[in-house]
Formats: C-alpha cells, structure tokens, sequence
C-alpha cells in the first residue's frame, strides 16, 4: 500500500511539474530573469584586469576586444560592483613583485579618478561606520 501511495505521489508530482513546464515558455523565464537581474544589486568579486592595465594600451572606458570587463560592459551588464584582483605571476618574487602589485593598485586608482562618473572607489570602512561604496548609475 506504501508504495501504491508513492508511486501515486510522485507521479502527481511529475504530472503537475510538466503541465506548469509547459505553460512557462523559455522567453517567460529569461524575462522574469532579467527583471530579477536589474532589479538587484550585481557584484563580480574577481576580475584581472588590473594586469591588463600595465600594458598601457587598455582604456576602461572604451570596449574592449579581448577583455571581458570594461565600462561599456559593466553598465550593459547592470554591474554595481567590481573587486579587481591584484595578481603578480609565481615567476616574479621580491621586490619586482612588490612593484609590480604597487603599479596596479596606483593605475587602478588613476582609472577610479579617470572614470570618475562611472567608477567610485570602495575602501574599508572607516571608524565613523561610513561605507565608500555608491554605484554611479542605477540599478
């Protein structure tokens, strides 16, 4: 009789399952996930490029080719925040690499200021309890 009653259950199940799959077509779902998307707030919590900045050929401001993140991007994407990475190869040790870190956080902070209309810079928070982070477009 149990297993009557689950074979019952779970063919209930399977049955409803298909009919509400049938009536939610794909076009249904990637709207309703696009509203739910912009509609929230978007963080990427990694992103070399940073690296890619060193080169002295890459803008932030201007679609890029190769990249996958950069200003144009971050908008049509509703991203509200980005973390870049500081990365430094297993090859470069020492001082170089200590440099090499040094000369991406400064080139990440020139393209804060650059970009200032689009780009605020996130810092801890301070004793006051004040938070740094503001998206400069809506969300």
């Amino acid at each position: 009789m149990r297993r009557v009653l689950a074979f019952l259950c779970l063919s209930s199940c399977l049955c409803g399952g298909f009919f509400f799959a049938r009536r939610t077509s794909a076009d249904d779902i990637a709207e309703r996930a696009r509203k739910l998307h912009f509609s929230s707030i978007v963080l990427d919590t990694h992103a070399d490029t940073p690296q890619r900045l060193l080169t002295g050929r890459f803008d932030l401001g201007k679609r890029d080719a190769e990249g996958h993140v950069d200003i144009p991007r971050m908008r049509e994407g509703g991203l509200n925040a980005q973390f870049f990475s500081i990365f430094i190869t297993g090859r470069t040790l020492g001082p170089p690499a200590i440099q090499q870190a040094l000369d991406q956080i400064d080139l990440v902070r020139q393209n804060v200021q650059q970009h200032s209309k689009d780009l605020t810079l996130a810092t801890p928070p301070r004793k006051s309890g004040t938070h740094m982070l503001r998206a400069r477009w809506p969300f």
